[in-house]
């Protein structure tokens, strides 16, 4: 009988410890989960765990040639993006770095403004915690602050943007402004000569002026407005809240929300807010300070719905606006228009779509005042003549009237100067 010889188990040790594998993918795991890692940090470190796994999985068993290949290719790729990220790169010039740091800032805030341009203000408010993120505190410049907390207030943060527009006015109280520059540079021009460019200066001065006078105007307005609502809304809550005419709790919560809901129903969530927060004040027991945080809560819901739906609202008009543009309906358009922009700021798109209007009417009636005034020389009937004249003057002094900004107006007063001299003629 033939002797079965038994050979030992072959236990074939793992290339590389699994165990200190394990830790390392462990521990990268876990300064990603916990926000440990920089930014710009992130995706290397990702990269780095899937490179440990890959390796983990051809280290167990008895690796074949490959695997020994695929193991190695893996580690000079990782080694390489270490040494190139953090090594080969302490060999540049320090210019270079720095001109490159200052390109990439410049890039980020010109695309936050192009941002805020565009309305996009979710997008502004992320992109200035990136360039915080990759530049550090110091990159927020007052300029980039504006438009955060502008941001800020326009996505309902207003308590973050009222923290940050102050700290601004704190730091931009002694700068000079807009204004200043340009009387400044007003007095430069005509002190070197350059008079035609000091008076296109001055108009602009007078049109900084003229905006700036119109946002004081309306902010002295939303201040006496508020005044009379916040001594409105005091007697109301201190009648609300009188305990000998509404003893009990219950009925006084209902009275007040009453009186919320109704402020909600005009719109007036800046009053209902304000109607919270000094109920809130005057607050003691708990039944009634539970309710007043359900209500906020509640009210920033509602404010932003309102919101959205005012937004929804604004873009049906402005494609309404456009289709009527489209059937050269361009007086409606423009009307509609006016309406959609009260209340709407600088809003780019009503306003592009209403200097398209312009321009399409005022070509419009200018053709038409064209044809009367060719209608008029051909006539040899001076009374007919005259009429016809005048009529064709008419169009083009309502022109210049109603839109003596607009690009082509220059033309129409060109068309007017024609048209008054053949009246002159009629009247030689």
């Amino acid at each position: 009988m033939e002797t079965v010889k038994i050979e030992p188990v072959k236990i074939v040790e793992p290339v590389l410890p699994l165990e200190v594998m394990d830790r390392k993918i462990s521990a990268l795991e876990d300064l990603l989960a916990n926000n440990r890692v920089q930014e710009k940090d992130r995706a290397a470190a990702a990269f780095l765990i899937s490179d440990y796994h890959k390796i983990k999985l051809l280290s167990q068993g008895e690796p074949s040639e490959d695997d020994y290949r695929e193991i190695i290719r893996t580690l000079f790729s990782s080694l390489s993006q270490f040494d190139e990220k953090y090594l080969l790169s302490q060999g540049q010039n320090p210019d270079e770095i720095y001109t490159k740091a200052a390109n990439d800032l410049y890039l980020k805030k010109q695309s936050i403004l192009k941002k805020y341009n565009s309305r996009d203000y979710r997008s502004v408010i992320t992109e200035c915690s990136e360039l915080e993120k990759t530049f550090g505190k110091d990159s927020m410049t007052a300029e980039t602050g504006i438009l955060l907390s502008m941001a800020l207030a326009k996505e309902g943060r207003l308590s973050e943007a009222t923290t940050l527009g102050e700290k601004i006015i704190g730091e931009m109280a002694d700068r000079p402004d807009l204004i200043q520059v340009r009387a400044g540079l007003i007095e430069w021009l005509i002190n070197t000569g350059k008079k035609e460019k000091a008076l296109k200066e001055y108009q602009e001065l007078i049109e900084d002026m003229n905006e700036s006078q119109s946002v004081f105007d309306k902010a002295t307005t939303r201040v006496s407005s508020q005044n009379k609502k916040i001594a409105e809304s005091d007697e109301r809550l201190d009648r609300l809240l009188d305990k000998d005419s509404n003893p009990d709790t219950a009925s006084r919560i209902t009275g007040i929300l009453k009186e919320l809901n109704n402020l909600k129903d005009h719109g007036d969530f800046t009053g209902a807010r304000l109607l919270l927060l000094k109920w809130r004040l005057r607050a003691e027991e708990p039944a009634e300070i539970d309710e007043i945080n359900r209500a906020l809560a509640s009210l920033d819901i509602s404010e932003k719905q309102d919101q959205e739906r005012l937004n929804a609202n604004k873009k049906e008009g402005v494609d309404a606006a456009v289709k009527l543009i489209e059937e050269e309906d361009y007086e409606s358009a423009i009307t509609m228009l006016d309406n959609l922009g009260i209340g709407s700021g600088n809003n780019p798109e009503i306003k592009k779509q209403k200097g398209i209007a312009v321009e399409k009417l005022i070509n419009q009636e200018r053709n038409r005042a064209a044809k009367i005034f060719l209608a008029a020389k051909k006539t040899n009937d001076v009374k007919k003549k005259k009429e016809l004249l005048l009529s064709a003057q008419d169009i083009l002094n309502g022109l210049i009237e109603k839109y003596p900004s607009s690009e082509p107006i220059n033309r129409v007063k060109s068309n007017l100067n024609s048209v008054n001299g053949e009246l002159n003629k009629i009247g030689k």
